[in-house]
């Protein structure tokens, strides 16, 4: 079994405040901030970290109280009857490996959090694709996680395994008034909430481009078009068909998936708590048949993945664009730094919104994976509310040099504040298939050329079986 290798930030951002840490912990870090790398196989016979057992968890306030997990402590539901106060308390947070919370603005906040309420935050990183399994073997320790992130992709099979807590009445005790509502009940579940979105709750999907490239090229830049409310799909083929040769592996577009969502219809999500397969639908095939067309044919000026990194060919100059999340910018940065296609300068990685069609008659803006703030099962809910309420406000003055200026920032921040569209929110399996992975093989037949509407008939029997296996027989949605 793998221990956990607790990396100490030490001496970051000293400007920061430090008066949540308490005199024997000033030597840990400028943030009083922990960053845990936890390697755990998805087994239940791997523990988090040998820190746990000495956790001082704020689970139940003043009275500190274990998971029922482990039948050893009170249920989440009851833990909120007792007192309620962070003050002198460690929190524990579980996160991703993924680059958003390894920023200088996650840690300044994680920060600016303990010091308000004059507790300690200390978070240990899980694998995104075990995630639930591990909340949940951390749940069967008797010292469940405090604050959880739960994506899209995790749901709703955290809250049927039982590892999450039911945040309905603790919603009542809690100022929750920043809470996204319309993004929150994505994540109703039979009835019950199990995770809360502030409207910056997910990513949105945008092109990063080269603008080196394009201004080599003679072509206009797409941000100002984007500015000038010129930038539009037509544009994009038609600068496209202008840089595209085949021959010479050069593309306009790297490869991705984004262009399912281009219609307003994402494949499947839920509404209300009940389950909609939209794969069927006329927007969802319009979008598909649109990621043909980038991808497939003489006229194609997209790049189709070959299995590798696909931003491989747009850091070394063969791409114009890449279609990614905004959370991927730090990431991007600090390999554009080191190549030449880009002048390893920073100040030729721009990013430009996808244009939005006209019959995406609701605008809705494609997005990653919404992701909810939620409790681990057996700790005491109203933790995670309070981090849900104080992300939701919290107004954020310190950045990193790898993180979005100030202009793009306003940018995203208006992506997210309009309506949106997550992507494939969801998701369910069988013993021999997920919807996931359906996902995967629809967008990776059609970008091969393969006809449309036969590709999604042969896939849709096995999404409707995947639905019934985890949730039972139970009615949902089919378009």
């Amino acid at each position: 079994m793998k221990k956990s290798i607790a990396i100490l930030l030490a001496l970051v951002m000293m400007i920061l405040p430090l008066t949540a840490c308490s005199k024997a912990d000033s030597d840990e870090s400028a943030y009083s901030y922990y960053y845990e790398e936890v390697i755990v196989k998805n087994d239940s016979s791997d523990s988090e970290d040998t820190d746990s057992k000495k956790d001082t968890s704020s689970s139940g306030g003043k009275n500190n109280t274990t998971s029922s997990g482990s039948g050893a402590g009170q249920s989440s539901s009851d833990i909120i009857k007792t007192d309620f106060d962070l003050k002198g308390k460690t929190v524990t947070m579980a996160i991703t490996e993924e680059d958003q919370y390894n920023t200088t603005s996650f840690k300044a906040m994680v920060s600016a959090f303990q010091t308000k309420y004059g507790c300690k935050v200390k978070t240990h990183t899980l694998s995104f694709g075990g995630y639930n399994t591990q909340v949940a073997q951390r749940m069967s320790t008797g010292t469940p996680y405090d604050i959880c992130y739960m994506h899209g992709s995790m749901f709703p099979a955290g809250p049927i395994a039982g590892c999450y807590a039911d945040l309905t009445e603790a919603m009542k005790l809690v100022d929750t008034s920043a809470i996204n509502m319309d993004k929150t009940n994505k994540f109703l579940w039979e009835g019950k909430l199990y995770g809360v979105c502030d409207n910056n709750c997910a990513f949105p999907w945008i092109f990063y481009y080269n603008k080196a490239l394009f201004e080599k090229a003679g072509l206009e830049d797409p941000r100002t078009l984007y500015n000038n409310g010129t930038w539009t799909w037509d544009k994009i083929f038609e600068m496209g068909h202008e840089v595209t040769d085949a021959s010479q592996s050069i593309y306009f577009m790297a490869s991705y998936y984004v262009q399912s969502q281009m219609y307003g219809v994402s494949s499947i999500t839920t509404e209300n708590g009940k389950v909609v397969l939209n794969l069927k639908d006329p927007k969802h095939i319009a979008s598909l048949n649109l990621l043909q067309k980038i991808y497939c044919g003489n006229d194609a000026i997209g790049q189709k993945r070959d299995g590798s990194d696909n931003r491989k060919a747009f850091l070394e100059g063969r791409n114009y664009m890449y279609p990614e999340e905004t959370s991927k910018y730090p990431g991007l940065v600090a390999q554009v730094k080191k190549s030449m296609a880009f002048g390893k300068s920073v100040n030729n990685l721009q990013i430009v919104p996808v244009p939005i069609l006209p019959e995406n008659t609701e605008k809705a803006y494609p997005t990653g994976w919404y992701t909810a703030i939620c409790a681990g099962e057996g700790s005491d809910p109203r933790i995670a509310l309070t981090w849900a309420a104080f992300e939701a406000t919290y107004k954020n003055e310190i950045k990193g040099s790898n993180e979005f200026s100030e202009e793009d920032q306003k940018l995203v921040d208006k992506l997210m504040a309009g309506n949106t569209l997550p992507n494939r929110h969801s998701s369910y399996k069988t013993s021999s298939a997920e919807t996931l992975s359906l996902h995967e093989y629809i967008i990776q037949a059609i970008s091969n050329g393969e006809d449309v509407a036969k590709t999604v008939d042969k896939y849709y029997d096995q999404y409707c079986a995947c639905i019934e296996e985890t949730i039972g027989h139970k009615n949902y949605t089919k378009n």
